[in-house]
């Protein structure tokens, strides 16, 4: 039997909607909303909850108790309803000092604008997250707390594993290669270069976006990031001196002349151990870092 200070099903509803059936614990975005097997696949599964921000009561165990001048229906009303996955929903009902009236207030209208943008742009809720906080660092630092603070700390840190992501995408698989088999001793294209230019570029010159929350990830990729550097400062002297223009790419190589005085070998021998050694430094700290946001997200 519903108490009298439920939310209707319609009100469920509309809070379910508008924030996409997802939760709106800042980084869980978990979906809440699916289809049962029951009834011959028929039915549907809600493992949504409708959460007051300001308490439905006003006993002992209340959090976040109503003002006096709050009236009844005001309680009821979709302004102070939030949409939340079942876990997240029972934890902010435990814990009114971490989670304010205010602090829920902000999710609940970050996690309507996330379900708005993922309709309009076809973009995941990770896509969609990152992009409103992109700039504003009073929302990144909501997210951090948030993150700090949940129960699931190793599932949900979603803006970290967004990164992670990213990360695999701005180093590609054919730089990994490249430094992994000793190609960039050999000929290699422009394309190698750029995309870890790029990369280096992109750290640099955004630090707080492209750093993680989490201390132990961002120490390790600041070791990466160093390594890479190394190997690319490298490649940049004058060790390939030579380039060749095929198919719109540009290939660097040893210059030839360097086989025909044993100077030249000697030269060859030296640059080739510091690049083979520099590219296994960058290997083994990017499997260092791979690992690690592996066990963290489970991915």
């Amino acid at each position: 039997m519903p108490r009298a200070n439920d939310f209707s099903p319609d009100i469920k509803t509309r809070l379910a909607e508008r924030a996409g059936y997802k939760c709106c614990y800042l980084g869980c975005g978990q979906a809440t909303a699916g289809p049962s097997k029951e009834n011959n696949n028929s039915e549907k599964s809600n493992t949504g909850v409708a959460a007051h921000v300001y308490s439905a009561s006003g006993g002992p165990g209340a959090r976040r108790i109503p003002p006096p001048e709050m009236t009844h229906e005001e309680i009821i009303s979709l302004d102070n309803g939030i949409w939340m996955c079942q876990t997240h929903g029972k934890y902010i009902d435990n814990d009114e000092e971490t989670f304010s009236v205010d602090e829920l207030k902000k999710w609940k209208e970050i996690g309507e604008e996330v379900a708005r943008k993922m309709q309009a742009f076809r973009c995941s809720y990770l896509d969609a997250l990152k992009e409103i906080e992109h700039g504003d660092s009073k929302i990144s630092n909501m997210i951090t707390y948030a993150q700090k603070n949940d129960p699931n700390n190793d599932r949900y840190n979603t803006i970290d594993l967004f990164l992670y992501r990213q990360i695999l995408k701005m180093i590609p698989e054919s730089v990994r290669l490249a430094a992994r088999h000793g190609r960039f001793t050999n000929r290699h294209s422009s394309s190698l270069r750029d995309a870890m230019g790029r990369y280096l570029f992109d750290i640099y010159s955004n630090p707080v976006e492209l750093s993680f929350h989490n201390k132990k990830l961002q120490k390790q990729k600041l070791a990466m990031d160093q390594a890479l550097e190394k190997l690319v400062d490298e490649l940049n002297t004058s060790t390939f001196i030579d380039k060749e223009r095929q198919d719109d790419e540009v290939y660097y190589f040893i210059p030839p002349e360097w086989q025909m005085s044993q100077e030249g070998i000697e030269r060859y021998s030296l640059a080739e151990d510091r690049i083979n050694r520099l590219s296994m430094e960058f290997i083994d700290s990017f499997d260092a870092f791979h690992k690690l946001c592996r066990g963290r997200f489970l991915e």
